[in-house]
């Protein structure tokens, strides 16, 4: 009997867990961004996707005009594709070459220039 209980409530957690953890999936695209040529490029591109996107809805932007690229991450249920990507990119004055979609996280500068490297 005790056996049973434990069991029924082993299983009761791994549901919750794999239902919390389907709840939180999240889709990231980066993309490769020329013409950024300063700090202020940076700041433009951020905010111009923050004004899009929305800053309420979970989604993190990284953007480095250094490395010439910019990162969305956004849970999976989200409205964003590739093409909204390149839209903001180039309504913001800055042209976008290779864009991947990924069903990760994308969390740093370090992960989105690998992720990027992956085209």
């Amino acid at each position: 009997m005790r056996i049973m209980k434990i069991f029924f409530i082993s299983i009761i957690i791994t549901a919750f867990g794999i239902f919390y953890a389907m709840s939180k999936a999240t889709d990231s695209i980066v993309g490769s961004v020329e013409g950024m040529m300063c700090i202020e490029c940076q700041k433009k591109l951020i905010k111009a996707f923050q004004d899009e996107l929305g800053k309420e809805h979970d989604i993190k932007v990284i953007v480095s005009w250094e490395d010439g690229l910019g990162s969305i991450t956004f849970p999976e249920s989200s409205n964003i594709d590739e093409d909204t990507f390149k839209k903001i990119v180039t309504q913001s004055g800055f042209e976008v070459n290779d864009v991947i979609r990924k069903k990760i996280p994308v969390r740093n500068l370090p992960q989105a220039k690998k992720t990027l490297s992956e085209i």
